[in-house]
């Protein structure tokens, strides 16, 4: 299928399994709120009722490595486990017989547990962030640019459909940017396996610990267009939430919006979703349509990277 003439985008629907993360980074609200562990049974409550609203991808999150917390532990054995891994899969496995095609966002996690999470998932995602080390990842042992650069080059060795991406305004510079643009370029070359890069402007929380402001739009669009000029392969996306002028982002090189979910946008609470009817209106003058995809983009789905197990949930997108 031609998406030359298409912005796309997924219909998720938002599973935040756990907020409990290793990381302390400045920036973020994630971990705001009493530490909560979903299990199975609600799980299935929440794809139930994204299915209902037309998601076809289950978006799981969680924090980094939340297992060496003791209170996660606790919450893990409530559940009835004793492997954080294996709660996953039985959700990934529910998920799969409704019909949704998983995406997991896990983190930097160990590539053991990262291939065996991927053999349920339609594709995965891991946010580069950047490639400068930053004071404000100090207290961030997953944020170090070259562990995170190791996962990407692994999913590409396992021919994982992989999605990534930058952020703008956490103290970088442009320069920085420009660099972490182009080793991701570099890793797509090798491997191939790159759908999607992500640029999303730093956006304040109430509940954050930095006195970063949020990135401007000025800022974000500049970095488009720089990526527009760097990326061959991947699409840019940014997410329509947090940068709402569509028009302009796409006029600067933006090809696709990311997953519009079904329920709130647990990262960023505070940015409600734009309807799709709106985002409709805004493309009118750009010559361009929207157009529903899976997580997993045409070209993988025809290449066969995919988990067999998920071959009857993909067949209405051949």
């Amino acid at each position: 299928m031609d998406d030359s003439q298409h912005i796309t985008y997924s219909r998720n629907v938002f599973i935040p399994i756990t907020n409990i993360c290793r990381n302390n980074c400045g920036y973020c609200g994630f971990q705001s709120g009493e530490p909560y562990l979903i299990g199975p049974e609600r799980a299935r409550e929440i794809m139930k009722e994204g299915l209902n609203q037309g998601a076809v991808e289950a978006l799981f999150t969680f924090g980094e490595q939340p297992q060496e917390n003791r209170v996660f532990q606790n919450k893990l054995r409530q559940h009835g486990y004793d492997s954080f891994t294996n709660l996953l899969i039985d959700i990934f496995k529910s998920a799969i017989e409704m019909g949704l095609l998983p995406h997991t966002n896990p983190g930097c996690i160990p590539k053991k547990q990262f291939k065996e999470l991927a053999e349920y998932n339609a594709s995965m995602g891991l946010m580069l962030e950047t490639t400068a080390s930053l004071p404000i990842h100090t207290h961030s042992p997953g944020k170090e640019p070259e562990k995170r650069l190791e996962l990407l080059r692994y999913a590409g060795e396992q021919k994982i459909p992989f999605t990534t991406g930058i952020l703008v305004g956490i103290g970088e510079k442009i320069e920085d940017r420009i660099e972490s643009l182009r080793e991701i370029q570099r890793i797509h070359d090798r491997y191939g396996h790159i759908q999607e890069v992500i640029l999303q402007g730093h956006s304040k929380h109430p509940s954050s610990n930095t006195d970063l402001p949020s990135a401007g739009q000025k800022e974000v669009l500049k970095t488009v267009r720089k990526a527009d000029s760097i990326l061959d392969g991947p699409k840019i996306q940014v997410p329509p939430n947090l940068h709402p002028d569509i028009k302009k982002l796409v006029r600067a090189g933006v090809r696709d919006i990311g997953g519009l979910s079904t329920t709130k946008d647990h990262i960023n609470p505070e940015a409600g979703w734009p309807s799709i009817s709106m985002i409709k209106e805004q493309l009118k003058t750009t010559g361009y349509k929207l157009k529903l995809r899976p997580p997993i983009h045409q070209r993988y789905i025809d290449w066969g990277w995919y988990p067999p197990r998920l071959e009857d949930n993909l067949r209405r997108f051949r």
